[in-house]
């Protein structure tokens, strides 16, 4: 099979864990993409905050942020593709009660703007390697009259399961609720995914699902590793997602696993 495009999540796939990629990883994207294949990345960061590793990489293909939210141009910034729609106040409201049961950090997205109650370790920590625009507000249950795209919870990965069961229960509508990271848990819009993002991406650029390989880690890049033509795992993936997969790396995120895929599936040895 000639695949044509290579799209690959960032954190725990792309970049290592000091949040920097690899030089094995680097080295690959460019001869991939001086061989005329395509590059590009699908994230759950804003554009702002995937900025840098799209200027290192040079990625002069759209890119998918925000879990699927938006395709931006790598080059300008410019929106291509939004998903208009956000989550109801209403779900909020119960997720942000109930979040405080669990002793979750919420952060609430609002296009390229990011607020928390306060700020804090936590926050700070979750933040050091980004560029966000982070406003404290106070009581976030008390800010919520707008559109908000993603509502991003930081606390402990054991509490994720009983904390979506019990809001699912409350709740009449549904939302879409993925792990993101270890610590990371992203209540997102009915609809917002990469995967639904990714079937966007190829048909704005006349490409086929079959032409795709898309590598990622975690539960929200599920969708967009089932619908690809090859979906990948990286061999540090949530299992989920490595049973999803069509091929799992030999390598991890620290080791190179992006260069593997464009050695193994793109570029002959």
């Amino acid at each position: 099979m000639a695949y044509k495009l290579l799209i690959s999540d960032v954190d725990g796939t792309l970049i290592d864990e000091r949040k920097r990629i690899p030089p094995v990883n680097k080295e690959a994207v460019m001869m991939l993409k001086q061989k005329g294949y395509y590059f590009t990345l699908a994230t759950g960061r804003m554009f702002n905050s995937a900025y840098s590793f799209i200027n290192e990489l040079e990625v002069d293909f759209p890119v998918i942020v925000g879990n699927g939210a938006q395709i931006v141009d790598g080059k300008t910034g410019k929106v291509i593709y939004e998903k208009k729609t956000s989550i109801h106040a209403n779900i909020l409201q119960k997720a942000l009660l109930l979040c405080r049961e669990y002793s979750f950090e919420p952060l609430i997205y609002e296009k390229d703007r990011i607020y928390v109650e306060k700020k804090n370790e936590i926050i700070e920590e979750h933040m050091k390697d980004e560029n966000p625009l982070i406003y404290p507000v106070g009581d976030l249950s008390q800010f919520i009259d707008r559109e908000v795209s993603n509502l991003l919870l930081i606390g402990s990965p054991e509490k994720f399961k009983p904390f979506q069961v019990q809001l699912e229960k409350s709740l009449a509508s549904t939302v879409n609720i993925v792990q993101s990271g270890d610590t990371f848990l992203e209540i997102l819009p009915t609809g917002v995914s990469k995967g639904d993002a990714l079937v966007a991406l190829a048909t704005e650029f006349g490409l086929k699902l079959q032409d795709i390989i898309a590598i990622g880690d975690n539960q929200n890049d599920l969708e967009m590793v089932e619908k690809a033509g090859l979906g990948v795992a990286s061999r540090n993936a949530h299992p989920q997602i490595i049973n999803a997969a069509d091929y799992v790396t030999e390598k991890d995120n620290n080791e190179g696993a992006v260069a593997e895929v464009i050695y193994e599936f793109f570029i002959a040895n």
